[in-house]
């Protein structure tokens, strides 16, 4: 009965659903941990285009954008708390992560549902006792009435527009308004529904967020190169650099991953082994 949307560091799209009775504006917020980089998204329901202004003059520092965020009393999760985007996410930047939030994706449907359990697992292990000892190591107190006791909500995190709305946060109650909403879900009173994404689920996103990006890349550069054509060229034991020096291309870009990914080439690959 109640529809946001959470893009990534834009309101754009969602102003131009400002005007559906079943609508408010969200949006997901890239949200980073000044001394180590580390970044995580942070989703924010029912603002503004004030607020949005100020949410992003914030997102450089997390603790900054966590501060404003409770201050003016703007609902808010750390989406898919198990994984950062950049991959810098350590077991010192999660215990700041538990001080930070009170509500957690619980269920996303964009992560691998392998890892469900460990979450599970960790909320369930966190007390009173632990919440003051992570406020001591790191210094802060942590938010929320009862910290120890985290809320769970659930999203699909669609970026290929065939699984928007099948993963959702359900309340008790009909004709409730956002506000009403969002204050019983962050009250522990929601219902998640579905399942985090299957490995089959990642691939087709990370195809069409790939083809969409090479589409885009190629209307916009005149020195693109196809990377079909790159990759036919390896195969085949040509240079798909053609000779060119610092080449950036598309093979070039695989094997900078595989690089960071610290694995060894032909090794069997398991998406749970990169750091």
């Amino acid at each position: 009965s109640l529809v946001t949307l959470t893009d990534h560091d834009t309101i754009a799209g969602g102003l131009q659903l400002l005007d559906r009775p079943d609508f408010f504006l969200s949006e997901e917020v890239t949200a980073t941990f000044p001394e180590n980089g580390c970044e995580m998204h942070v989703l924010a329901w029912n603002i503004t285009p004030a607020e949005h202004d100020e949410i992003q003059a914030r997102r450089d520092n997390i603790y900054e954008l966590c501060e404003y965020l409770n201050r003016v009393e703007i609902a808010h999760a750390v989406a898919h708390p198990l994984l950062s985007p950049n991959w810098q996410l350590d077991a010192d930047t999660f215990e700041k992560v538990m001080l930070l939030f009170q509500a957690v994706e619980g269920v996303n449907g964009l992560t691998d549902r392998r890892i469900e359990p460990d979450l599970a697992t960790i909320l369930d292990r966190l007390t009173p006792e632990v919440i003051a000892a992570l406020s001591r190591k790191h210094g802060f107190a942590a938010y929320g009435r009862q910290p120890y006791r985290k809320v769970m909500t659930a999203g699909s995190d669609d970026h290929i527009h065939r699984r928007s709305g099948t993963i959702y946060t359900e309340v008790a109650g009909t004709g409730l308004a956002a506000a009403d909403f969002l204050d019983a879900c962050l009250a522990g009173n929601a219902r998640l529904h579905g399942r985090q994404a299957h490995l089959d689920t990642i691939a087709m996103t990370v195809k069409h967020t790939t083809y969409q990006y090479f589409k885009d890349r190629q209307a916009k550069c005149a020195d693109f190169r196809n990377p079909f054509a790159e990759m036919m060229d390896l195969l085949a034991g040509r240079d798909p650099t053609g000779g060119r020096e610092g080449s950036s291309g598309f093979v070039a870009s695989l094997s900078s991953g595989a690089d960071r990914a610290c694995l060894e080439l032909g090794k069997a690959f398991d998406l749970l082994e990169v750091p």
